[in-house]
């Protein structure tokens, strides 16, 4: 996983460009709206997490609906490895709701929310890095 991680950073560094100091601040404003979508995902995955497995249809539609938005949001080059983690974890963890709902084993349950643990990691990394490169 830190390997992943790893290559994660340097791919996200060598694309927004140590180098590249004008993608990332055109970035700054996108990602700040990633971000904010990011917080409405978390807001949708508590209340999809607490909802009984009967009822969870409509908060799978939630969840979905708010990937939808990420997805559509244009972003620079520098910031798409950001969003693809972002989208990476969504789909997984939406993966994860619903072969929850269609009582699937356990351990295949486990796979989705494993991934989507990593990913969100692997989000809240790049939008670090983002936000730590130094714009003129």
């Amino acid at each position: 996983m830190r390997r992943a991680i790893a290559a994660l950073s340097i791919l996200v560094l060598t694309a927004c460009g140590v180098g590249q100091p004008t993608c990332v601040k055109q970035a700054a404003p996108q990602l700040v709206a990633l971000q904010g979508i990011a917080r409405a995902w978390d807001d949708a995955f508590a209340v999809a997490n607490s909802t009984p497995r009967s009822a969870l249809s409509a908060q799978i539609a939630t969840l979905q609906s708010t990937r939808r938005t990420a997805q559509g949001m244009a972003m620079p080059e520098c910031a798409r490895s950001a969003k693809r983690a972002l989208l990476d974890a969504m789909d997984s963890t939406i993966n994860d709701f619903i072969a929850f709902l269609g009582k699937k084993s356990e351990s295949k349950v486990k796979v989705f929310f494993t991934r989507a643990n990593e990913r969100m990691k692997a989000f809240g990394e790049a939008t670090a890095l983002l936000s730590a490169t130094p714009v003129p």
